[in-house]
């Protein structure tokens, strides 16, 4: 068990750790002056004066195309499925480099011009060429390919230890004693005086239960189903404060946009409990807005003079940060502006 684990998270390392970033540079250098080295002797056991400069030449060109290949073209193509405008730059940068290297064994007098062109000679090496530089390529694709699916997969197994983390989190503070009391208590006042928005308080605090048991249970929900869920929990909020408004705007298309359940309820909480204890009218202003492929999401509301006692529930903002870094990656902007009157949090995702 103990060489397993040794074995789970040395490799892995090795691979993506950031302290072992120069052993890995040397390495490939390594190999290419190694493949360099084989293609400028070409079997001879004493290089010339000129074969040294060549193999300079051909040391820089494969260093420049191997890390190009690896930096430029396998994160921007074919880790984004775009294999075929991949293969198509490939095939192009290997004709060039064989230019290059034809180029060079004239430059440098391997190739004898006073003595006629070997055709096969030279077919021969520039088959050599092909093949060294096509495993190099290979090899250091398929590197670049297995650091990212290690990489995500660390991802992914740190996301869901947050996401299970969050549901137990979420599950401990979705039936909070004041805020059921205060709303079964409103309800029974309201049954007397007002049946039917008794009815539909209690309508919509059983959308909100059972969103919060089932919907956290799902990979994706719609923006529809969490403004919805968003709107009961701010509903309900207002039913029990006298001094409390929300609003909620919406601009484009939101029915067909998919997110993480509960992604933006921490932002509302901590609205509403940075919200509470105004003498004055207190507010919670959100807005959720479509533009091209951005997801722009603004909260606002008010403070009151005195801030609230802090008590413990809810996420931290350090682990919403940390969970959506999770999920979009790069993919994101979430900025936190605060005044002694005001509270607003501005998210913008990309979808």
């Amino acid at each position: 068990m103990f060489v397993n684990s040794i074995n789970n998270t040395f490799i892995p390392n090795i691979l993506t750790g950031s302290k072992f970033r120069l052993f890995r540079h040397f390495i490939l250098l390594f190999i290419i002056s190694i493949v360099a080295s084989c293609m400028n002797l070409n079997g001879a056991y004493k290089a010339s004066f000129y074969q040294y400069y060549e193999w300079l030449v051909f040391f820089i060109i494969f260093t420049g195309v191997i890390y190009i290949n690896m930096y430029v073209m396998v994160p921007s193509f074919l880790l984004k499925n775009r294999s075929s405008v991949y293969f198509i730059l490939l095939f192009l940068i290997i004709l060039i480099l064989l230019l290059l290297i034809s180029l060079s064994q004239f430059v440098f007098h391997i190739v004898d011009l006073s003595k006629g062109i070997n055709y096969v000679s030279l077919f021969l090496s520039l088959t050599n060429s092909i093949i060294a530089f096509g495993i190099i390529i290979i090899c250091s694709s398929t590197f670049i390919i297995l650091k990212n699916w290690i990489i995500n997969n660390k991802r992914i197994r740190e996301l869901e230890t947050i996401t299970v983390n969050a549901e137990l989190q979420q599950l401990k503070n979705q039936i909070n004693p004041h805020f059921l009391f205060n709303i079964l208590n409103n309800v029974n006042i309201m049954i007397k005086h007002n049946p039917i928005m008794a009815a539909e308080m209690l309508t919509k605090f059983n959308d909100l239960l059972s969103y919060q048991i089932d919907g956290s249970t799902k990979e994706f929900v719609s923006l529809d189903d969490e403004i919805r869920f968003l709107t009961d929990y701010l509903e309900l909020e207002k039913s029990r404060r006298n001094r409390f408004n929300y609003a909620i705007l919406k601009e484009g298309v939101l029915h067909t946009i998919k997110i993480p359940p509960m992604l933006f309820i921490p932002f509302i909480e901590n609205a509403v409990k940075h919200s509470s204890g105004n003498k004055n009218m207190s507010y919670v202003d959100i807005s959720f807005k479509i533009n091209n492929s951005q997801l722009l999401f603004f909260c606002v509301n008010s403070k009151p003079q005195s801030p609230p006692i802090k008590t413990e529930g809810g996420l931290g903002l350090a682990n919403i940060r940390r969970r959506l870094e999770l999920l979009y990656k790069n993919d994101f902007a979430l900025k936190i502006h605060e005044t002694n009157t005001i509270y607003s949090i501005t998210l913008n995702l990309k979808i």
